[in-house]
């Protein structure tokens, strides 16, 4: 029962009372009443620390994990019970966006048809990495995709790599792309991206990682980008990613964006 949302109908207070004085807690007498005075739905969530019952409320109408798989909810159960341990590195504003944002992508139809996913580097919100699996079915991009699923030593997508700041979201995350190396398609040297989205000019605190992703698909593909079968992926690094990433901002806080015709799209 411990770390499972419950809805407050299907509260079994007994059940409860019973546990914790298996623990020795003193009974919460006041938690029936509780739902008396509120109008919306509750969700309750129960997580024990040192003998201690932490009851975290939503008014949230929707169940936190409605439309989530079960694995991707043991994540987010995971990580929330990180951050109440306090062992989440970076800022509670920035944690709890993440969360969001992760809760929110597990709930997409893009993740869900496949079209990417999302590994957190060592349980770390703000290490993500995504794979991607699908872009534009019309593209010399998806014919390669389509190639590396055959290739005896390359993986079947495109790894890439978001970095977070405590800052997030008002400030973009570091993107580059670690795996397998691309020509074209605005990708720089060590694997950067050349997109004003990820500058602090060109990202707003409204803009999401989903959209982000599904973003960078069709930047690859209008920049009609291609895979290099050929190379070894030591060719990126996190360390020339940045180094190209703060020339590609220098030059362009000097001369400007290009803003493609909108005929261009």
């Amino acid at each position: 029962m411990f770390g499972q949302s419950i809805n407050s109908n299907k509260l079994n207070y007994e059940l409860i009372n019973n546990l914790m004085c298996v623990y020795g807690i003193r009974k919460i007498t006041k938690l029936t009443s509780l739902t008396k005075k509120c109008n919306s739905s509750l969700n309750y969530r129960c997580f024990p620390s040192q003998h201690t019952f932490i009851f975290i409320i939503t008014g949230d109408d929707r169940p936190e994990y409605d439309g989530i798989s079960s694995q991707d909810a043991e994540q987010l159960e995971k990580l929330k019970a990180t951050q109440i341990q306090g062992i989440t590195k970076g800022s509670i504003q920035s944690s709890d966006r993440l969360m969001k944002e992760l809760r929110e992508i597990y709930r997409s139809d893009s993740y869900k048809q496949g079209i990417f996913t999302v590994e957190l580097q060592n349980d770390s919100l703000y290490n993500w990495k995504v794979k991607l699996y699908k872009v534009d079915e019309d593209s010399g991009l998806h014919k390669d995709l389509q190639e590396l699923t055959n290739h005896p030593k390359l993986e079947d997508h495109l790894g890439l790599q978001f970095l977070f700041k405590e800052t997030y979201p008002f400030e973009p995350p570091f993107v580059r792309i670690l795996y397998p190396v691309i020509e074209n398609g605005y990708v720089l040297a060590g694997g950067a991206i050349c997109m004003e989205l990820f500058t602090k000019q060109g990202w707003s605190s409204a803009y999401d990682i989903e959209s982000s992703i599904m973003q960078i698909a069709a930047t690859l593909v209008k920049g009609r980008a291609r895979i290099n079968f050929s190379a070894t992926d030591d060719q990126y690094s996190l360390r020339r990613a940045q180094l190209s990433y703060r020339g590609l901002v220098q030059i362009h806080e000097e001369s400007g964006w290009y803003t493609p015709p909108k005929a261009d799209g």
